[in-house]
C-alpha cells in the first residue's frame, strides 16, 4: 500500500535535489526545472496543480534522477555498474506516486489517451549518458541505447492507469484448448503470423522474388551486419523495446 504523501515527499526532495543541482551546474534549465518544482508545491488549485503535474514533472523528475545518477557514475567510475544497475531500477518506479496522484483522476477518455501519448514520449526520449568504462560494454551500451528500460516504464504506467481507470489487464485469448480445432487454428495463425513478418522484412531487401516468399537468406538481415547499428545487443533490445511500447500504447488507444 503506497502512502497518501509519497508524492508530496517525492515533490519535496526533487526540490531539494533542484537547488544543489542550481548551486553546482547553475543553468536555464536546472533553473527553470527547480522553479517548476517550487511552484508545484505552491499551487493548491487541483486543477492547474494537475496540469503542471502531467506536463512538466515527468521530465524533471527523470531528467533530475538521469544527470544525478549520471554525475555519481562518473565520481565513482570503479562502482558505476552498481549505480547503472540503481539507475535502471529506480526509473522503472520514479513516477509512480506522480501517476497514482495526477493520472489517476483524470476522468475524459481523451484527456487519458493524451496524457497517455505525453508521458510515452516523455518516458522514451529520457536516457542516461553512461561513462567511457561502461560505454565500451557491448551489452550495457546496447542495453541504454535501445531505450528498453524506458519502454518498461511505459508498459508499468500503462498497467496502473488501465487498472485504476476501471479497465481490464489481462491476456485475452479465449480458446478452449481441448478443441483440437481451435489448437490447429492457433498454430496455424502463429505460423502465418511469422511467415507474414519475414515476407514484410525479406520484401524489401530480397535479391530475387523467391527471397520474398521463402528460401530466406538471413545473412541479409545478421544484425552483427547491420549497416546502421554496429552493436547487435543494441538490436535486440531495441526489437523488444519496440514491441512492448508499440503494443501498449495500442492497448490504451483501445479504450
Amino acid at each position: 500500500m503506497m502512502p497518501k504523501n509519497l508524492f508530496q515527499i517525492q515533490l519535496y526532495l526533487n526540490i531539494l535535489l533542484g537547488f544543489v543541482l542550481v548551486i553546482k551546474y547553475p543553468n536555464f534549465i536546472t533553473l527553470l526545472y527547480l522553479m517548476i518544482l517550487i511552484l508545484s508545491s505552491i499551487f493548491k488549485r487541483k486543477v492547474i496543480s494537475q496540469i503542471i503535474n502531467i506536463i512538466f514533472l515527468p521530465i524533471i523528475f527523470m531528467d533530475q534522477f538521469t544527470i544525478s545518477l549520471q554525475l555519481i557514475m562518473l565520481k565513482f567510475k570503479e562502482i558505476s555498474v552498481l549505480f547503472l544497475c540503481i539507475y535502471y531500477i529506480g526509473i522503472l518506479v520514479l513516477d509512480i506516486p506522480l501517476i497514482k496522484e495526477s493520472y489517476f483522476v483524470i476522468k475524459k477518455p481523451v484527456f487519458r489517451l493524451l496524457a497517455s501519448i505525453w508521458f510515452s514520449l516523455v518516458a522514451t526520449s529520457t536516457k542516461i549518458i553512461l561513462p567511457s568504462n561502461l560505454n565500451s560494454n557491448s551489452f550495457l551500451s546496447g542495453l541504454n541505447n535501445s531505450a528498453l528500460i524506458n519502454g518498461m516504464v511505459v508498459v508499468i504506467y500503462i498497467y496502473f492507469a488501465i487498472k485504476n481507470w476501471g479497465y481490464e489487464v489481462r491476456c485475452n485469448l479465449p480458446i478452449d484448448f481441448l478443441k483440437y480445432k481451435n489448437i490447429i487454428i492457433l498454430v496455424v495463425t502463429m505460423i502465418l503470423s511469422i511467415w507474414f513478418c519475414f515476407f514484410v522484412v525479406f520484401s524489401s531487401v530480397a535479391i530475387n522474388y523467391k527471397e520474398i516468399f521463402g528460401n530466406w537468406d538471413f545473412s541479409l538481415i545478421n544484425p552483427t551486419l547491420s549497416e546502421k547499428l554496429k552493436n547487435s545487443w543494441q538490436i535486440y533490445f531495441s526489437a523488444i523495446k519496440a514491441g512492448l511500447v508499440e503494443e501498449s500504447e495500442r492497448y490504451i488507444k483501445c479504450f
